[in-house]
């Protein structure tokens, strides 16, 4: 069975714009005694660290660490806008790579939470390679507009968009690794079952048809941006 869009992909290129953002101060230095600065790790706006498997779950705290985690994410606090909205970005913990661009959140509990469901606007993701992981776009926690998702070698690996929210109908793509289409039109889900009313075809480029067919394949995709 496959789970829904919304728990199922991490993925509307970044068009954020910082303009009315109050940056952190920096031209009015607060004095720390040496006995202080020698207990910190870090001088940087660092606000959250995560555990490699944070993005597994969509609670507020899911992942959260308070100190540095291997193979992990830590997160800055790039600044407010007149809002009170945190502009944030996320980076790998062991290389210092940017796992993000710069996003949005609301809600000051969202400072600890690695699930984009809680993002205020459009997110760009990375692997850890510099391409492109996802890009998607959130309003009041829900997804709006194209969502995408990509393999690691840089290959997209689907689309999506809703089709008819009233049906929980989606509009989909998925392509395989090298490339070649796999599965193009429509997903309709009920009781977290897809039918669907699309062209799919196999890795040698021979016509399925059959529906349980068709979700395998969108499965096998899934699972395979899952585990890179």
């Amino acid at each position: 069975m496959m789970p829904n869009f919304k728990q199922l992909f991490l993925i509307s290129l970044l068009g954020l714009s910082i303009t009315g953002c109050s940056q952190l101060k920096t031209n009015n230095p607060i004095a720390i005694s040496n006995e202080i600065k020698q207990q910190l790790y870090t001088s940087e706006p660092i606000v959250a660290y995560f555990d490699k498997d944070a993005s597994a779950g969509e609670e507020y705290d899911s992942g959260y660490s308070a100190t540095p985690s291997q193979d992990g994410y830590y997160r800055k606090l790039l600044g407010r806008d007149k809002d009170g909205r945190f502009l944030v970005q996320d980076f790998y913990q062991n290389t210092h790579k940017k796992q993000t661009d710069p996003f949005w959140v609301k809600e000051p509990l969202a400072l600890r939470s690695f699930d984009i469901i809680f993002t205020d606007g459009a997110i760009t993701t990375y692997f850890e390679n510099g391409h492109i992981s996802s890009t998607s776009t959130y309003e009041e926690g829900l997804e709006v507009g194209l969502s995408k998702t990509f393999y690691s070698n840089g290959q997209q690996a689907f689309e999506y968009e809703i089709a008819d929210p009233e049906v929980h109908s989606y509009k989909i793509k998925f392509w395989y690794e090298n490339g070649k289409p796999a599965v193009e039109g429509f997903a309709t889900y009920k009781d977290d079952q897809p039918t669907y009313d699309a062209k799919a075809w196999d890795e040698q480029g021979q016509l399925v048809t059959d529906n349980t067919a068709v979700n395998d394949i969108v499965e096998s995709i899934y699972e395979k941006t899952e585990n890179e």
